[in-house]
């Protein structure tokens, strides 16, 4: 049992990594998605364009939130 906890973490490590990878794009997505709504609000976008922003926004965030799960 002693080595069993040298092992197990390289590969709970190795395991996180892709995760946090894919996290941190989804975010950068999110934030990208959300920067252009903001800039069709300043431009005086239409609501409708701002509701399709959060849409995409919101399905993005489910996606990540399954493979987090996965």
């Amino acid at each position: 049992m002693l080595y069993a906890a040298p092992v197990a973490a390289p590969a709970a490590a190795a395991a996180a990594s892709p995760a946090a990878t894919t996290a941190a794009a989804a975010t950068a997505t999110a934030a990208a998605a959300a920067a252009a709504a903001a800039a069709a609000a300043a431009a005086g976008g239409t609501g409708q364009f701002q509701q399709q922003q959060q849409q995409q926004q919101q399905q993005q965030q489910q996606q990540q939130q399954k493979q987090h799960q996965a």
